[in-house]
């Protein structure tokens, strides 16, 4: 019942890590989402100076996740790269859907493989090998990572393999065809999205008793964020496999967001948002756009977070 806030706003906060990719590449260099394999469940693009850089988002992912820092979400990826957060370019986090070992982020590395431990790999690394392609493993925190064409990659054994089949030749991200619709449809420009695919073709029916099925019924959905002068412009795109199944979930999809005002207090920040939010039928989407004030959305998360820790 709690999933379409928790999409709207959780993956405002680093949902899954990331924006529209930008910058340029020497020859030999690739763009981190390119190395991202085609059997990817979801992935998530951030231009991470500029989010890291910026008071507002800084202040909302503090509201999200209380005690917790931007900087420390990066902190693993931007260790290995040898890159500092706040003057980081882009970071693609991607997911296999098999839990930690399947999940990875790439990010423009600052160093090269030698700087990172030479040939026997730094203390606590050890050095392996996979597709004709040098990894480490860190056994003490169950951590991966490579080099690969001018970037860095660490996160799950799985996930970082899978990047080093994507350098030998396998199939890419532009391979998934529905990741590849959702994020098409997010803004381009947007310094955060983020897309994701269920593991079955999205052919159930939204039930008007069960608005979660809003989301089951759905092959993937999407999320992006940019800034808009003092506003957050907020953009929930939900995949169907056809524009009818797509204008039947609709209304569906309004009653879930309405619905989710009677977990905070009438009137109160929550209210006003989901208020705000308008929903319209684009072909095979359901695309639900807002675009409150940054200080509404963050009073809105810590509304949210204090009714939900009263929740039984």
């Amino acid at each position: 019942m709690h999933k379409p806030f928790a999409v709207l706003l959780a993956c405002l906060c680093l949902f899954a890590v990331s924006a529209a990719l930008s910058g340029c590449f020497s020859p030999g260099e690739a763009e981190p989402l390119s190395l991202v394999p085609s059997n990817a469940t979801s992935v998530s693009i951030a231009k991470v100076g500029e989010l890291a850089s910026d008071s507002d988002f800084r202040a909302l992912y503090r509201a999200m996740y209380a005690g917790n820092d931007i900087d420390g979400h990066f902190s693993r990826i931007a260790g290995v790269a040898g890159a500092d957060v706040r003057d980081a370019g882009d970071a693609v986090s991607f997911s296999l859907g098999i839990g930690r070992a399947g999940e990875a982020t790439i990010m423009r590395a600052s160093r090269s493989e030698s700087d990172f431990g030479g040939a026997s790999g730094p203390s606590g690394w050890e050095r392996r090998e996979y597709s004709g392609r040098t990894y480490y493993y860190a056994a003490a925190n169950s951590t991966a990572a490579a080099f690969v064409q001018g970037n860095a990659v660490a996160g799950g054994e799985m996930a970082v393999k899978a990047v080093l089949a994507v350098d030998a030749g396998g199939d890419s991200l532009e391979k998934n065809a529905r990741i590849e619709a959702i994020l098409a449809k997010l803004p381009s420009d947007a310094p955060l999205r983020s897309a994701s695919v269920s593991p079955a073709s999205g052919a159930g029916e939204v039930s008007p008793f069960n608005y979660s099925s809003v989301f089951s019924a759905a092959s993937g959905s999407g999320f992006a964020f940019r800034r808009n002068g003092a506003n957050a412009e907020l953009t929930l795109a939900v995949l169907y496999s056809t524009p009818v199944a797509a204008l039947q979930a609709k209304p569906y999809a309004e009653a879930a967001i309405t619905s989710l005002k009677g977990f905070a207090p009438p009137g109160g920040a929550v209210d006003s948002l989901l208020s705000g939010v308008a929903c319209l039928n684009e072909a095979e989407f359901v695309a639900c756009r807002a675009s409150p004030t940054f200080g509404a959305l963050e009073s809105a998360v810590e509304e949210w977070n204090a009714a939900m820790a009263e929740q039984p």
